[in-house]
Formats: structure tokens, C-alpha cells, sequence
């Protein structure tokens, strides 16, 4: 898989935070390049990127589906 990137989007809807830290912790163990996360479930995306932020190192951190309707 030479010059290719993986990464893992995360529908946590149904997740604790201390999960989904975890999931973006061991995707970057694994080496993904890239942790996903959909907003269509209630949980503010932005927020947990934030958070995410801070308990990883390398891996890039994005945002999938986000509902613009719920923003100002």
C-alpha cells in the first residue's frame, strides 16, 4: 500500500467520550493517517476534535458530516 493513506470515520453517536478517545488512540497505534467524525448523531464535532486534539500526536483529525442547519 505504498503512498497510500487510511483513515477511520467514527459514527459515535451511541459512544461515550472516553470511547471515542480510545478509537482515535488506537487508530493511531495502528497507524491511520486520518480519524473521522460525523455530527448526524447529536454529538458537537467540533468539541470532541478539540479534545482529540490533545490526547493524540499525529494523526490527522477531520470532520465528516456536519449539520449546518444547528449552526449560527
Amino acid at each position: 500500500m505504498d503512498g497510500e493513506q487510511l483513515g477511520v470515520t467514527l459514527h459515535s453517536g451511541d459512544m461515550s467520550v472516553e470511547e471515542i478517545v480510545r478509537y482515535a488512540r488506537t487508530a493511531e497505534d495502528l497507524g491511520f493517517e486520518g480519524f473521522s467524525l460525523t455530527e448526524e448523531n447529536g454529538k458537537e464535532a467540533f468539541a470532541l476534535l478539540a479534545l482529540l486534539s490533545e490526547a493524540t500526536d499525529r494523526i490527522t483529525l477531520q470532520t465528516g458530516i456536519l449539520s449546518f442547519l444547528t449552526r449560527t
